[in-house]
């Protein structure tokens, strides 16, 4: 977490960050520390006196910036079971995995830089979700940036009871489509059918038009061709069994512009794991 956010390092319940994690029904949540809401800084004010080259002028506390971002993360919509879960509890039990932590967590620390965002596929149980979620966790957090987390599936049903609302598509995709950054996971996840594919048309359409910042995580292969498994890597019969029923190309499930759009918008990155929640053997 940035340094920025430090108000006091000596704080024994949030270790210097300001940041308590507090889940809350399904969704991630935070709340600041009572170390900023008491800062010693500010006095509770929200403001400070500061001098400049002779100059004494009042200035926002750095305790009001912790405040809009954990605002920021809690409107980000992470899933409860990654609440507080950053970079750092990733865990890259298998030696594959190391490269994608930090090809994920350069983009997070880098941002805007790269422009690009990150697109994860590779089998179940391989940690992209995680990911996913630590990205938008810093980005929250450290970087102070709007964001956003949405699975598939739900959005599509969200989008039809917004219809049965009489409420347009348009109306309904306008949250996710104007955040800075979205993450969209279990892509191609579903039916495949007109409607998925419409749905999700739409969204991209609009965030590549924008030049918005994208992530996304699927199941499906989205390389040139299939990842080799590691050489090291135990392969159990469900596992095998899920690869091949997994094994249809992302453009197949998406749609030929859909998917082109997503592959200018975001560098590929294959995860070459084993589903970690299956015990080897």
């Amino acid at each position: 977490m940035s340094a920025a956010l430090s108000i006091s390092s000596a704080c024994a319940r949030c270790r210097g960050t300001g940041v308590l994690f507090a889940p809350q029904g399904e969704r991630a949540r935070a709340e600041r520390c009572e170390c900023q809401i008491s800062c010693t800084l500010c006095a509770g004010t929200g403001r400070r006196i500061a001098s400049r080259d002779g100059a004494v002028f009042a200035q926002t506390c750095e305790c009001r910036a912790t405040a809009r971002r954990v605002e920021l993360y809690n409107r980000a919509n992470i899933p409860r079971h990654f609440c507080g879960k950053g970079f750092e509890a990733f865990q890259t039990y298998e030696a594959s995995l190391a490269p994608v932590l930090a090809r994920v967590q350069s983009f997070a620390e880098g941002y805007p830089k790269f422009g690009k965002g990150v697109g994860l596929y590779g089998a179940p149980g391989s940690g992209k979700t995680h990911l996913l979620t630590a990205a938008l966790q810093h980005l929250s957090l450290a970087r102070g940036v709007s964001c956003r987390y949405v699975e598939f599936t739900f959005l599509c049903s969200e989008i039809r009871e917004a219809f049965m609302r009489n409420v347009s598509a348009l109306t309904a995709l306008s949250p996710l489509a104007e955040v800075e950054v979205l993450a969209i996971d279990e892509v191609g996840k579903g039916r495949a059918s007109e409607f998925e594919r419409d749905t999700l048309d739409e969204l991209i359409s609009r965030r590549y038009n924008a030049d918005r910042t994208t992530l996304f995580a699927t199941n499906f292969n989205a390389g040139l061709k299939r990842e080799a498994r590691a050489s090291d890597s135990y392969v159990s019969p469900l596992t095998s069994t899920r690869e091949a029923l997994l094994d249809q190309h992302l453009r197949e499930r998406i749609g030929e512009r859909t998917f082109s759009r997503l592959a200018e918008m975001t560098d590929l990155v294959p995860i070459v794991a084993r589903d970690r929640r299956v015990p080897p053997g």
